[in-house]
């Protein structure tokens, strides 16, 4: 997808001025060229949200009850208007995350042993790759080499990236700089360009033989907090986790009528529903994104996952929500919310038309 480029230098929920002038006095050097400074945020927790959290709460709940006291005082007395409540109180039930989705808490491994564990993981971050601008696929891969929490490898998959008259984009200079500067930090990294047969093919043309314990899929076209690595494996501590579901952050929220539209369906969705999902350790759609899977799950869907079709046709959409299916088969799927990513949105229409 061509995508709008990064802002130059963004900052995004910088909790204080000394955390502000933190970010802005670290380390630049080593930044690929046209790459400006990488956005952060933080998962705040702060007792004032709480409080905040308390009002909305509080009218919830006495909207549910009110309509429970009609429900039974129209029973009690043969009167049909309490019938006219059921719906009411049955859509209040239907909102059962919303109470639910404020008991989340980003995970974190409770002893030494469970921090062993998680800093011996190997990770490979896999990136497919079509017709994207090549300025916001620099950032992306920026943004996985200087995690805090160093990976493994990187492999990226360009999947026929073509001009309208069909001849190749030419990455050459993105792939050059990627293999030196992988190279520099220890990172291993693979480039790959295969015929166009979408993601999932993508995916899985390097991940299905790799040998990494943890695979973490991250779309082109977002760029990664420093800690959303080191972040999202945590929950692996766990043993029976096998899925982790990133925090998406619409970067350029504010472009458009479109964009602002995206990012109110995001939030309700990944720090709502997701969150409640996640308490109860059935998160059922990761998002494309940003995701971390136990490779054993990817591996052994290898042939069926990007193989599958409906009705005779390939499915090239749905990707994330097959993935979860298959670590919901093998255990249990989580979200941390404090692995962050941030990503363009599209601010056209036309994207989703053709």
């Amino acid at each position: 997808m061509t995508a709008p480029a990064f802002p130059s230098d963004v900052e995004v929920g910088l909790p204080t001025p000394r955390a502000r002038d933190a970010v802005l006095a670290g380390p630049v050097q080593g930044r690929w060229p046209g790459v400006g400074v990488l956005p952060r945020a933080w998962h705040g927790s702060s007792w004032r949200l709480v409080l905040l959290g308390v009002v909305p709460f509080a009218a919830f709940a006495a909207w549910g009850l009110a309509h429970a006291v009609a429900v039974l005082d129209g029973f009690g007395h043969g009167e049909m208007s309490g019938v006219l409540a059921v719906p009411w109180l049955v859509s209040f039930f239907l909102l059962w995350w919303v109470p639910v989705s404020w008991l989340e808490r980003p995970r974190k491994p409770a002893s030494a042993a469970e921090r062993a564990v998680v800093d011996a993981l190997t990770v490979t971050v896999q990136v497919p790759v079509y017709n994207e601008d090549p300025g916001a696929l620099r950032a992306c891969l920026h943004s996985v080499l200087v995690q805090s929490r160093r990976v493994t490898r990187v492999r990226v998959v360009d999947d026929g990236s073509a001009h309208p008259d069909g001849t190749p984009l030419d990455y050459t200079d993105v792939r050059a700089e990627l293999f030196e500067r992988a190279a520099a930090v220890g990172v291993e990294a693979t480039w790959d360009r295969t015929a166009n047969r979408g993601k999932r093919h993508a995916q899985m043309h390097v991940l299905a033989d790799d040998d990494a314990d943890v695979f973490v899929t991250l779309d082109s076209d977002s760029v990664l907090d420093a800690d959303a690595v080191a972040e999202g494996l945590k929950p692996f501590a766990d043993p029976g986790v096998q899925s982790v579901a990133g925090q998406v952050i619409v970067l350029n929220h504010d472009a458009n009528a479109l964009t602002r539209l995206i990012n109110l369906l995001y939030l309700p969705f990944t720090r709502g529903l997701r969150s409640a999902q996640s308490v109860l350790r059935r998160v059922t759609i990761n998002s494309g994104t940003l995701a971390f899977y136990r490779a054993d799950v990817v591996r052994g869907a290898a042939g069926a996952y990007e193989n599958e079709q409906f009705r005779g046709r390939p499915m090239q959409m749905n990707d994330d929500s097959m993935l979860t299916f298959y670590a919901l088969l093998a255990g249990d799927t989580v979200h941390q919310p404090s692995s962050l990513v941030f990503t363009l949105a599209p601010e056209q229409f036309s994207h989703y038309c053709w």
